[in-house]
């Protein structure tokens, strides 16, 4: 019959085999490295995005002296709410998203 194991208040369930210990620590480890590898690779692919537009803003610059302002073109400060706004709601949409992941996690897979 499985054992639970106490560690100060919680309780850990039943006690897991050293075999399952180590395939779950296996796949944690791996998928935080793997989270850690896309993140690296979405931050060089963003800097060298901006250094790629900051050169050619460069050149156009000294290939047109002066460019005229577009009355139409909003401001920056309107673009940067626009950007806090959009990423507030990405925000809140991936809170629900694992929110409602875990709820299924809890309702339909069975304890171990």
């Amino acid at each position: 019959m499985p054992t639970s194991t106490t560690t100060g208040d919680t309780t850990t369930g039943p006690t897991a085999s050293p075999k399952a210990d180590r395939a779950a620590s296996f796949v944690a480890d791996t998928a935080k490295q793997s989270s850690e590898q896309i993140l690296g690779a979405v931050r060089q692919t963003a800097k060298l995005s901006i250094d790629a537009a900051s050169n050619w803003f460069e050149t156009v610059a000294n290939i047109v002296p002066v460019t005229p302002d577009l009355p139409f073109a909003p401001a920056k400060a309107a673009m940067q709410q626009w950007i806090t706004l959009g990423y507030e709601t990405a925000e809140s949409v991936l809170v629900l998203q694992r929110d409602l992941a875990s709820e299924f996690v809890e309702k339909l897979v069975p304890a171990s």
